[in-house]
């Protein structure tokens, strides 16, 4: 039974003895990482995110103040609810199905978890998201870090 199921691992894998062994090791070694990535706490990636952040400031505003619709030219809309005392963006609607869960780090600064539905485990992003409240406390956008590598947050208009 081994024999066959080595022999059938091997046609599905295009792979060998050594070359399966390397090829599993590697599997392996993905696996452990999604698992890690998984399990990192939320305190882990606000330090790793924020790593200059010393001082925790409460929310500005309540949480349901933060809510509504924000709109960017490039990325469309974007429905900010709150569910479970949280704020969740649902992206489901869109050619790469997403869902954002949004946790609080300092003031309007957020950490957003950021994963396809039904598969939270598998490959989460996490990003930077910060809300901005004008003088009369109002909130009237919200920046993501989508595009890191740009080196600034994408910021959307609230509409609502």
């Amino acid at each position: 039974q081994l024999e066959l199921y080595l022999y059938l691992i091997d046609q599905l894998l295009g792979k060998s003895g050594a070359d399966r062994e390397t090829h599993v090791g590697k599997l392996g070694a993905k696996l452990k990482e999604m698992e890690r990535r998984y399990n990192e706490s939320v305190e882990s990636v606000v330090a790793r995110l924020y790593p200059d952040l010393n001082t925790r400031l409460p929310l500005a505003l309540s949480l349901g103040a933060y809510t509504g619709t924000y709109a960017h030219p490039g990325y469309g809309d974007l429905r900010v609810c709150e569910e479970s005392s949280k704020l969740v963006v649902d992206l489901r609607d869109r050619v790469l199905s997403k869902y954002m869960r949004f946790e609080h780090v300092s003031g309007d600064f957020f950490v957003v978890k950021c994963y396809t539905p039904g598969t939270e485990a598998v490959g989460p992003e996490y990003l930077k998201a910060e809300f901005y409240v004008d003088s009369d406390g109002i909130v009237t956008s919200l920046g993501l870090d989508l595009e890191s590598t740009v080196g600034e947050k994408i910021w959307f208009q609230r509409r609502e």
